[in-house]
């Protein structure tokens, strides 16, 4: 095991594994925590072996998971277990504790030999800060393991095993090193996944997710189409539509499903009408094209408005923002332009729009927004328009983040 054997390694003081979903990271540090407990004493007695993670519900998961394996494979040299404060016990004076990122106090101590931090991307500067001095004295190895999103100590700390810096080593572990996990599976997760999303959640690399979420390399090649067009009788049509609140603009883009790629055919926008000249409007656009298909933001007073909206036109299914359904939207319109099944209008207000879009780290994933000031009323149309488009496909699958339906 890569792991292991980086950690027999005497020069090696800090190791960093990123690894890829289900690529055994569990497994590993179970195996790794108990191994290390059962070293031999040094001049100041037996290991003392901390299991840290980024809240106190991860910390227990993982010091569960090397008890149970101790409890039934290593039972007679277990010589007591604390439930209720996360100890193992070995009858050599070896302990195995659960410490908890969200309480750095209790980080704070001497003696430790060997300190495992699972969820490293998740577990704050200051409470590394905190720990990294309890392992000075015995010289004792710090071992981070998690998956590649939050760009903190962690991944300073990988990049510095990269570059040979003394004392560290890092390790790029993903998912295809388990046996176990179907290659056909990863083939597919590959052909349905945005591609910074399969890099970091399958072969455990940092990606950047600042910045731009459309790259301008991908809007001029996919916002190509020069003029909108006219419905025809034989086509089928799906539409996406933003409602527009104070100063934000109403947004409904309608897309050609009968053509692979699906073309944008309409992308209109308003502002400064009342709720209910805006729902005609709308109702009209989307009765003009055939009957569209369309899904509305109904999140917050879009909901009371939808309801205008039905009483109209009664194709239409609501789509209601949060910070759990709003990232999986977005990448879902953005995987469509990557695969080349949408081509969009050359409007140089989807233009402008589009290519000011962020996506912004932060300590619980990737947030999507336009930057202060401007509107994103264009991605979110064209977002809720893909959704529409992609009524019945694979379910799309992003451990750990969301598991989505279009």
């Amino acid at each position: 095991m890569q792991m292991h054997a980086a950690l027999d390694d005497p020069q090696t003081r800090r190791l960093v594994c990123l690894y890829g979903r289900r690529a055994g990271k569990t497994h590993g540090a179970r195996f790794e925590s108990i191994y290390q407990a059962l070293q031999p004493p040094d001049q100041f007695g037996p290991p003392l072996v901390y299991v840290v993670s980024d809240t106190y519900a991860h910390a227990k998961a993982l010091f569960m998971a090397a008890m149970v394996e101790c409890t039934t494979k290593l039972a007679p040299l277990v010589d007591k277990v604390s439930l209720s404060e996360l100890t193992l016990r070995f009858k050599t004076g070896a302990v195995i504790q659960a410490k908890s990122a969200d309480n750095p106090a209790s980080l704070a101590g001497d003696g430790v030999k060997f300190a495992i931090i699972d969820e490293s991307g998740f577990v704050p500067n200051y409470a590394v800060e905190v720990l990294m001095p309890a392992l000075s004295e015995r010289r004792g190895q710090a071992l981070a393991i998690g998956t590649p999103d939050y760009p903190n100590w962690y991944r300073d700390w990988f990049y510095a095993g990269q570059s040979g810096q003394e004392g560290q080593r890092s390790l790029q572990l993903p998912t295809s090193i388990n046996p176990y996990f179907p290659s056909e599976e990863l083939e597919r997760l590959e052909r349905t996944m945005p591609e910074r999303l399969f890099r970091k959640y399958f072969l455990a690399e940092f990606v950047d997710d600042e910045g731009a979420l459309f790259k301008r390399e991908l809007l001029a090649a996919r916002l190509i189409l020069p003029a909108p067009e006219d419905p025809q009788a034989d086509h089928s049509y799906v539409a996406g539509v933003d409602l527009g609140r104070a100063v934000d603009y109403t947004v409904v883009s309608i897309l050609d499903s009968s053509v692979t790629p699906a073309r944008q055919v309409k992308l209109a926008r308003w502002r400064g009408e009342t709720w209910e000249r805006s729902v005609s409007r709308v109702a009209a656009l989307l009765r003009q094209y055939n009957n569209a298909r369309a899904t509305v933001d109904a999140t917050g007073l879009g909901d009371p408005v939808f309801e205008l909206l039905r009483k109209e036109y009664d194709n239409a299914t609501a789509f209601k923002f949060t910070a759990q359904s709003k990232p999986p939207l977005v990448e879902g319109l953005a995987l469509a332009l990557e695969r080349g099944m949408v081509n969009l209008l050359a409007d140089e207000a989807q233009r402008g729009e589009m290519a000011a879009f962020q996506a912004k780290s932060t300590a619980t994933g990737v947030r999507y927004e336009a930057p202060s000031g401007l509107h994103d009323d264009i991605v979110i149309a064209n977002a809720l328009a893909v959704k529409s488009l992609l009524y019945q496909p694979p379910e799309l699958f992003i451990p750990g983040t969301y598991s989505q339906s279009f």
